[in-house]
């Protein structure tokens, strides 16, 4: 080899070092972005204490008084300040509508659900799944609804983003509001445990997402004009009228308790 082609040859190998060293710096560049980005986009999550007073203040019936009545209780399952939900099959309603019953959200002891809310894109609560519901008929779910900060809620910020927990006559396990229909997702696991559900939203591509335990699960329909969620239901079905086959109908409780889950922003979709 002479000189000529040895130096020509340091040459072009010192080109292609400096060429991998720059290639190398961009990918670290791309990745810092990207986990700036990432980081950015997590954001916090409206989560709820429910001592006794903070349901006194900041939550009330939901269409009806739950027929078994609601309450802080705890310990209970490892966890203090748990908002308990009774379920009273013995006096269920004679109308449809009414067998729905729950909680929600409202902004002081005097106020009748008349004020603005604000809850921000994200909201997230924790929901037992009681292992004595194996054999019952159970619907327990964290619904929520958006507003746009014009002209209060209205028709325009419907429909509810819903995640619930179903064992009715033919379904056991999770499901959400879809667009016009109920669908199903595969993160049921079994009783005896808490889980977190979570409902965000997209308000740039109009999209409800929902998460279990930070995975999530799907996408809905959310309305076009909605720009952050105005209010949280923490809603019960009473099936004391309304049997399931093969399941009981008998009254059961519901156990919430306030997530410390954050959540990272919904992917556009």
């Amino acid at each position: 080899m002479t000189s000529t082609t040895l130096h020509s040859n340091i040459k072009t190998s010192g080109k292609l070092r400096k060429r991998i060293a720059m290639a190398v710096v961009g990918l670290l560049l791309l990745v810092i972005v990207g986990m700036t980005l990432r980081a950015n986009a997590v954001s916090s999550t409206t989560t709820f204490n429910f001592t006794q007073a903070e349901l006194n203040d900041n939550w009330g019936p939901e269409r009806i008084i739950p027929s078994g009545g609601y309450s802080s209780v705890g310990p209970f399952a490892g966890r203090t300040n748990v908002a308990e939900i009774r379920i009273d099959s013995f006096n269920s309603a004679t109308d449809t509508y009414h067998r729905t019953e729950g909680i929600k959200t409202k902004y002081g002891a005097t106020d009748n659900f008349s004020k603005p809310g604000n809850l921000g894109q994200s909201v997230s609560v924790d929901l037992y799944l009681d292992p004595v519901w194996g054999t019952k008929a159970v619907r327990a779910g964290m619904w929520s609804v958006g507003d746009n900060g014009s002209n209060g809620t209205d028709a325009g910020n419907y429909p509810f983003g819903i995640l619930e927990f179903a064992h009715v006559e033919g379904y056991e396990g999770f499901r959400f509001a879809g667009n016009n229909n109920w669908v199903k997702t595969r993160a049921f696991e079994g009783y005896g445990k808490w889980v977190t559900l979570n409902v965000s939203l997209d308000s740039t591509s109009h999209k409800y997402v929902y998460s279990i335990n930070g995975t999530k699960v799907g996408y809905a329909n959310a309305p076009k004009v909605s720009t952050y969620l105005y209010s949280v239901i923490l809603n019960q079905r009473n099936f004391g009228r309304d049997p399931q086959a093969n399941l009981s109908a008998t009254s059961y409780d519901v156990h919430w308790h306030g997530s410390a889950a954050s959540q990272t922003e919904p992917d556009d979709k």
